[in-house]
Order: C-alpha cells, then structure tokens, then sequence
C-alpha cells in the first residue's frame, strides 16, 4: 500500500515541483535502500567473493573481475560472478559487451560453487536486478534526471548504482584500497588467474560455435599473433552529464583513426613471423599484406566477439589505445604497448600485477607543450577544466619508430622470448620530429597524490548521498590502482612538441 507521503512524493515528480531539499531527501532515501540491500545480500553470503560488474562496458567488466579475483585469492575464497539474462537486454534496454564472456562468467562460477547453491544466489541477484534498473529507468532516469539537472547537481551517483545492481564493488574496492601489493606473492592470485584464463580457452573451444569456424579462423586464434586495436571515432559519445544538462565528450582524446597504424602494421608484418590482427570495430582497411589479417571483415559480427577473446587470451602481445581490450589485456596479462592514453594515473596500471607495459601519453590539446600539459594535471575522466577534447593522435611515423626502437634493441625486443619489455627507454627524435619524454616515477607520484585529494575532496563534500558514496569509490579505486602500479615493470612517456 502506498502511503499518503509517498503518493506526494511522486505527484511533486510528475508535476517537476521537486524543491532541492526534497531532491537531496530522495536521493538519500534511494541510496539508503540500495546500500541496505546490497549489505544484507553480501552478509548472507559473505563467505563468497560476490561481484556484478557493469554488463555493457567490456572494459569496466573486465577490470572488476580481476579485483575480484585478486579479493577471493586473499581471504581464499571462492567467485560468484553475477550478471543479468540475456533474455532482459531488450526489456531493460541494454546491450552486453560480449556475449560469450558473460555466458562464461555464469558458468564458471557454476564450476566454483556448484549449480544448485549457484542459481540460489543468482536467484536473490535478479530481483534485486529487476529493483533497481526498473526504478533506474521508471523513475530516476524519467523523472528525476531533470530535477538534478535543475538544480545544478551531478546525476553521477544515483545513475552508477541504479542503472545496474553493482553488487560487491564497493567492498572489493575498500578491501584492496588498504591491501599491500607484496600480498598477491603470498597468496593463490597468479594460480587462480591461470586457471581463470584456462577455463575461459575450455569453454570457448567447447562452443559450437567455435567449432563451426573455418579452420583458418581457428588456426589463427592458436598462433600467437600480435593483436592491434584502436578505439575508433564511429561512436563512443561517453562522459557524464553536467548539471546544465550537456554530456562532455573530451574521452573521444583516447580515439585514433586505424590509418593511423597503416605504416605500423606493414612494419611489423615485414619483421615478425606471427600474424597480425586487427580487431575492433568495421573498418575501410583494403590490400592489406596476408601477414595482416582484419578481423572485423573476416568473420561476422556474433563471431567476432567469439574470435576477439580466443585471439586476446593467445596472442603475444598488444598494441593499441586505452578501451575496453586494454582492460581485456591486462585481465589476461598480456604485454603491450598502449598510445593516446588518457592520463598518467591510470597508465603504469600492472594488475598481473608484474606485467610489463609501455604507455605513450598525448597532450590532450592541440599546440600544447608538455610542460603546459603537466601542469594542468591531474585530470581524469570526470573532470570539467580540461576544455574541448579533441582527435589528437599520434601520428604514423611515430608508431613505426617507437615499434623499430623497441624492436632493434636487444634487450627490449618484445618478439624475443628471451627479452622483456623491461629496460628503460632513452629519450630520442624520432622519425616525426617528435620526443619522447620519459616521465618520472616522481612526477607521476606528485599528478597521482595531487588526483587522490581531488576525490577524497569531492567525497567529503558533496549535497547528494549518491555522490558521496561513488566519489569514496572511485578514491578507493585510485587507491588500488597507485598501490599496483610497480614502477620498474612500466613506464609512461609523453610526446615533446613538433620542433
């Protein structure tokens, strides 16, 4: 039964006469509600390492993942791994990132606790899934979303933890925040990373699918190519609203045209006897040498998905930018080198966490110096000062020159099995008249100390609950990140100037 201050609650929705501090009410009492759900989920089943990682950004869920299973290898506990039905994508308007690995998030987790015990739990998740996107889109995102917007409020935190039940993020984040990077020596991380990794080629290969793909197509997903991606321009529209209602678009600086990497890619193909493979999103690519093999206009759609991870769990290494297969790359520990990275805080992110990586950050603007880009760090996704981003990318000489440098010093030569990617890079020109400049584990100290006060600021004074309680999340988030960044596995380097 609905009572008479709930029935006015809801009238001062429908007629947009929501005052600020009735707005601020609300939003407290529908964060109160969520935390005390998930809280009482999580107690029932606390001897479980339990996460619901956000079903449509491949790279969000992957990266949630391996917190999880770095959290279950310290308390030694078994994985749940909870997503929606497939069945619901339509009735609830979502897309997921790849089918086939949320379908095998399911079934490993069946594997780690058994069927019956499994579906009881998933049983509790999918009402709770129901709640609270159901009031997501019923209720917060229909008529709240212009309340917030009104009155000049981020509609951030009500959307992060309603629009998808994040059950057992906020817990995993706090735990590892505070855990010692040296505890994954100590502890079952690399053996239940293997076997995760393992389990996924079992239940890949198992597929009909897989099964029913030329000979060809499978023979490639077994010969260790060297896989390249570019997080491409034909769509991407991501970032937040502001509380004037427009959506900022300076995440697009992380896009680079695949052209870009033409030089690259016929570079590569002339020395090393391993494929190549484009993946990603369609593309114009034609006569490629056959070295090269353009995945998007090999297979179909619903296939690609399936040959993207059995490429990504058996390739020798990764070229691209930050977006979702990077996070992919970095679940399955891969090697790479990574180019228009967004920032230096999440670069040097080792989460095996001993890999070894190579970034190359770009000025966010056009004509800015790097001294100037330093100084107006630390940005992050979030921010509202960085200005109009724009489709800066490195340009094609310098790819095939950061690739030739790495390539022809023994010891960096990332296609000797006998060599790393470890040795420290000198700054040098390079073939486009570009520098590379090696930052220093210092200054990226000071950006990331200087990021860390930005969110524990915004968490401490934010009007809205919802807020409070992402800002605390994504400090903590920050905080596992700075703690599993080994700075002599990776490096950061930023491009100089045209001289």
């Amino acid at each position: 039964m609905v009572s008479r201050s709930d029935q006015k609650i809801y009238s001062l929705m429908l007629n947009k006469k929501f005052s600020k501090k009735l707005l601020i009410k609300t939003d407290h009492q529908l964060m109160t509600f969520y935390k005390y759900i998930e809280k009482l989920f999580l107690n029932i089943f606390v001897k479980y390492a339990i996460i619901a990682p956000l079903p449509y950004a491949i790279g969000n869920f992957c990266e949630e993942i391996k917190h999880a299973i770095m959290l279950a290898s310290i308390h030694d506990q078994k994985l749940i791994i909870l997503t929606p039905p497939n069945i619901f994508r339509k009735i609830f308007k979502y897309k997921p990132c790849n089918t086939h690995l949320i379908n095998f998030s399911n079934w490993y987790s069946i594997k780690e606790v058994g069927r019956w015990r499994f579906y009881s739990i998933y049983s509790i998740y999918i009402i709770i899934f129901i709640v609270t996107r159901g009031a997501y889109l019923l209720i917060i995102n229909k008529l709240l979303k212009n309340h917030y917007i009104n009155h000049k409020m981020d509609f951030i935190g009500i959307s992060c933890y309603y629009s998808f039940a994040r059950i057992g993020l906020s817990r995993i984040w706090s735990k590892l925040s505070t855990s010692n990077v040296n505890i994954y020596k100590e502890t079952s991380y690399e053996k239940r990373i293997n076997t995760f990794k393992q389990e996924l080629v079992h239940y890949l290969t198992s597929l009909n699918e897989f099964k029913k793909l030329e000979t060809k197509v499978k023979d490639l997903c077994m010969n260790k190519p060297i896989v390249v991606h570019t997080r491409s321009d034909k769509h991407y529209d991501d970032g937040k609203y502001y509380a004037d209602g427009n959506r900022e678009k300076n995440r697009k600086n992380r896009n680079m045209a695949i052209t870009n990497y033409i030089p690259l890619l016929n570079y590569l193909a002339k020395h090393h006897q391993h494929p190549i493979v484009i993946i990603g999103d369609p593309n114009n690519l034609e006569s490629l040498p056959e070295e090269i093999i353009n995945l998007p206009g090999l297979v179909n759609y619903s296939n690609q998905r399936l040959v993207e991870l059995m490429v990504m769990l058996n390739c020798q290494y990764f070229i691209g930018t930050q977006s979702g297969p990077w996070d992919l790359a970095l679940l399955l520990d891969k090697e790479m080198l990574v180019f228009n990275c967004i920032d230096i805080t999440t670069a040097c992110i080792d989460t095996k966490p001993f890999i070894r990586s190579k970034y190359f950050i770009k000025p966010i603007k056009d004509g800015l110096s790097s001294e100037e880009w330093l100084k107006i760090q630390p940005y992050d996704l979030n921010t509202e000062n960085v200005g109009v981003m724009n489709k800066y990318s490195h340009e094609s000489e310098f790819l095939v020159s950061v690739i030739n440098k790495v390539m022809k010093n023994e010891e960096m030569d990332i296609f000797n099995e006998k060599h790393n990617l470890h040795s420290k890079l000198e700054p040098q020109k390079v073939a486009s008249n570009l520098e590379i400049l090696p930052i220093s584990n210092d200054t990226v100290n000071v950006i990331r100390s200087k990021l860390l006060w930005k969110w524990k600021t915004k968490s401490q004074s934010d009007q809205l609950f919802s807020n409070l309680l992402y800002y605390k999340d994504e400090y903590n988030r920050l905080l596992i990140k700075i703690n599993l960044s080994i700075q002599n596995s990776a490096s950061v380097y930023l491009d100089a100037d045209k001289k």
